[in-house]
């Protein structure tokens, strides 16, 4: 489970939950061939809220909303990966989705690096900086 970055940029770690929130995350990253389509967004979030009315997993229908990663005000319109999630939850998704298992293998991928931390040189201080233990534990 990966949880939203806390809104201070200088703090790596996880925002905090409200109080009675139903959910202890707040962010679903969808990340593959679609996720670029204003529909797949669209249809996602209208699947995810007819599964909760339908279950009735809650005494209340609460309603997900759809926000996009990019940012219209930014200069390309983007942000990367880590400014939404932790480096931690970040080298997670990494490791996942690339089927990546060592340090080095990452290291390899400047545009990923770029992807997931803005640059490929703060990707490699995130990934360098991590001890190996703390590195194979995730994922």
């Amino acid at each position: 489970m990966v949880e939203l970055r806390s809104d201070d940029p200088n703090y790596n770690g996880k925002k905090p939950t409200k109080p009675g929130s139903d959910w202890n995350w707040k962010v679903l990253v969808g990340v593959g061939e679609h996720t670029d389509d204003p529909a797949f967004g669209r249809n996602l979030l209208s699947n995810i809220n007819n599964f909760v009315r339908q279950t009735n997993l809650w005494d209340r229908n609460p309603r997900f909303t759809l926000r996009p990663a990019s940012d219209p005000t930014d200069a390309d319109g983007s942000k990367p990966l880590s400014a939404f999630l932790s480096d931690e939850d970040c080298v997670y998704i990494m490791k996942v989705m690339y089927g990546l298992t060592s340090k080095a293998a990452i290291l390899q991928y400047d545009d990923m690096l770029a992807d997931f931390f803005g640059s490929a040189e703060a990707g490699r201080a995130v990934i360098n900086e991590m001890d190996d233990a703390e590195f194979d534990m995730l994922a």
